[in-house]
């Protein structure tokens, strides 16, 4: 096993912090792509939005802990494109 010089385990880790914002873009963008071409899974996502915010409200963070199918489908879409090598 060769072991990393302390110059190289700074290099990945900086490319891990700097990553790290990128990779919720990517999922979001994926999230989004899975629902364009699964527009069943958008209609009960949003039906589920709209139920937990009465419609015309904002999503707050705290909602989030309700949508159990918008988690799920996160988590699904994370199975299948996991937007970074490192989490798996």
């Amino acid at each position: 096993m060769v072991a990393l010089s302390n110059s190289d385990m700074i290099a990945v880790l900086w490319e891990m912090i700097f990553r790290e914002s990128d990779t919720v873009v990517i999922l979001i963008e994926w999230i989004l792509a899975r629902m364009v071409l699964h527009p069943d899974v958008q209609s009960k996502v949003q039906e589920e939005v709209d139920m937990i915010t009465e419609r015309s409200q904002p999503v707050m963070e705290s909602d989030v802990t309700n949508m159990v199918y918008l988690q799920t489908v996160v988590n699904e879409v994370l199975k299948l494109h996991c937007p970074s090598p490192l989490l798996v």
